[in-house]
């Protein structure tokens, strides 16, 4: 079943994460949007614009990979490892990050997960 649906799966989720390249575009709103900071350092915009763009760009892939079934083998495993990756960061600096990143969690949970199953199932 997610196999008949992996162009969409893709698409939303890649539509969803490269909405990130906001955080590179305008580093000081999506700070303060997203994460409550306010921040005026050209290091720390920097900083935020770098974290933003890899984020970004899978989303990118990931849509591309939507309309072209002959990257999205790839595509898709570089999309599991970056959010697993992901994941992992946010829980290992719960204390930092907060309540700040549970939708972000849940989301990309829910897309490792489809993204997991639909290898199982190329593979088997």
């Amino acid at each position: 079943m997610i196999s008949t649906h992996i162009d969409l799966i893709l698409l939303l989720s890649g539509l969803i994460t490269s909405s990130l390249i906001i955080q590179v575009v305008a580093p000081r709103y999506a700070l303060k949007a997203f994460y409550g900071l306010t921040v005026d350092s050209e290091i720390s915009l920097f900083l935020a614009r770098a974290g933003g763009l890899p984020i970004a760009t899978i989303g990118s892939l990931m849509i591309w990979a939507s309309f072209n079934d002959a990257i999205q083998l790839p595509i898709i495993i570089a999309a599991l490892i970056s959010k697993t990756l992901f994941i992992t960061l946010i829980v290992f600096n719960w204390k930092v990050t907060g309540k700040g990143y549970a939708l972000t969690i849940a989301i990309d949970s829910l897309v490792v997960l489809l993204l997991s199953l639909y290898l199982l199932g190329v593979w088997s």
